[in-house]
């Protein structure tokens, strides 16, 4: 079978392709075959490349993981199918590869790669397509595949989104997808694009953030573009499409890869399917056997994660501003950095603050309902789960946020947060000591 002929191929041959594919009868679930001391090979099942008949296709990947890895401990979840659309490569340079990470393929600084692709609505039967996955509420980005592998810090992951592929809209009425018009591109988030700038922004704050032990993201590697496709499946250059007055001078498209455990949000919840595969995926990278990791259990870790991350954010001084459904993943990787900014002191630092709190909180109820609604086993109930999400949020908070003379508002809003609850306060801390960072 080309299954074992790719065991026998050892790593320098499954790492020298761009993907590598086989294929089984019946064959749904994902699974993780040891090769040697830290080398496993991932078969993820994956939508975008499932012919529709009864076998499925599986990416085959050698991948390297961190010593202290078994492989109960890699997250790789049920791997549900999404919708998908016809993308085509257009001409692009890498400008950004980050070291540390074991890519299951190969992409190099200064040259083009293969993942530069584009959606379009009406592709040349000529080229070559690949079944990108896209779903609701992810408009200019998509999954170009699921594989674990690993950074050198021991961090695993799953899902490979490319953000800046062009505009898609998944409609629920029919499960019809189709691409959004390209067209009057202008302005600072031109529609269906990533300009450079913001990729590079999100890019440093990942690295400060993950850093300091926050779950988000990582941005394996850019690509600038060199064309783009419009309405109608046309090619044009970055500078034709400049000369047309369809994008402005001051964007420079790009596409940013975006590593997730995975890339569902809170907003996503509403299917079933997406979040049978979280928890098994959370199952598995806490080492826990799925079949004793209940909902139940994932809502409360869910809970108390979400408070310990917000807890990171706010004692590094920074605050998300749009902390909501959209910004959380259903593994709790709180994404989407650009908003991300610095805290100043007084009344107007704390107003941030309590922003994130309010949005987080009701993040965490949607989460709730719509778990509530879909499954029938008893589920700790909607005041339980803010409970827990509010004491791990105190438990974590530490100095300059608690410290005297900076977000005082805030601390007295949180000692009133505590009342409610019946927690004991987190005590202000004395002047006079500086934030070290």
């Amino acid at each position: 079978m080309k299954f074992r002929h790719l065991l026998r191929c050892g790593a320098s041959a499954a790492q020298s392709s761009y993907f590598q594919y086989a294929s089984f009868a019946a064959f749904s679930a994902p699974r993780i075959w040891r090769f040697s001391q830290n080398l496993y090979i991932s078969a993820i099942y994956d939508s975008a490349v499932v012919p529709r008949h009864v076998e499925y296709t599986v990416f085959m990947k050698l991948n390297r993981a961190p010593r202290t890895a078994s492989a109960k401990n890699i997250p790789v979840g049920t791997a549900p199918p999404y919708e998908t659309l016809p993308a085509v490569k257009v001409k692009n340079e890498v400008v950004y590869v980050r070291k540390g990470v074991n890519l299951p393929f190969r992409v190099e600084m200064g040259k083009s790669c293969d993942l530069g692709l584009f959606l379009t609505q009406n592709p040349d039967p000529s080229e070559q397509t690949f079944p990108m996955g896209v779903m609701t509420q992810h408009a200019r980005s998509g999954l170009v595949g699921r594989v674990v592998f690993s950074d050198t810090d021991g961090r695993m992951w799953r899902d490979i989104n490319l953000k800046g592929v062009g505009g898609s809209q998944v409609r629920q009425n029919g499960k019809r997808v189709d691409t959004a018009d390209v067209r009057g591109v202008t302005g600072d988030a031109p529609h269906g694009l990533c300009d450079w700038g913001y990729a590079e922004t999100d890019r440093e704050k990942s690295e400060y953030f993950l850093k300091r032990g926050m779950r988000t993201h990582l941005v394996p590697f850019i690509i600038k573009l060199k064309e783009i496709i419009l309405t109608g499946g046309e090619k044009v250059s970055i500078a034709e499409a400049r000369r047309r007055g369809i994008l402005a001078k001051d964007v420079i498209p790009v596409i940013e890869a975006r590593a997730f455990r995975t890339q569902a949000r809170i907003i996503n919840a509403f299917d079933k399917a997406l979040l049978d595969d979280a928890i098994q995926l959370v199952a598995e990278e806490l080492g826990i056997p799925t079949e004793k990791f209940s909902p139940e259990a994932y809502l409360e870790w869910f809970a108390n994660e979400f408070g310990r991350q917000l807890a990171i954010l706010h004692n590094s001084e920074h605050s998300h501003r749009y902390l909501t459904t959209h910004n959380v993943t259903l593994a709790c990787e709180i994404t989407d950095l650009d908003s991300v900014g610095r805290i100043p002191r007084g009344d107007d630092g704390s107003h941030m603050l309590e922003t994130d709190l309010l949005q987080a909180e009701s993040a965490l109820r949607e989460l709730y309902h719509a778990m509530a609604s879909r499954y029938s086993e008893t589920l700790i109930g909607s005041a339980e789960t803010n409970l827990g999400f509010v004491q791990s949020y105190v438990q974590n908070l530490k100095e300059p946020v608690l410290q005297r003379g900076r977000y005082d508002r805030y601390v007295r809003r949180i000692e009133h947060r505590c009342r409610m609850y019946d927690l004991p306060a987190p005590a202000p801390l004395g002047e006079g000591k500086k934030n070290k960072e």
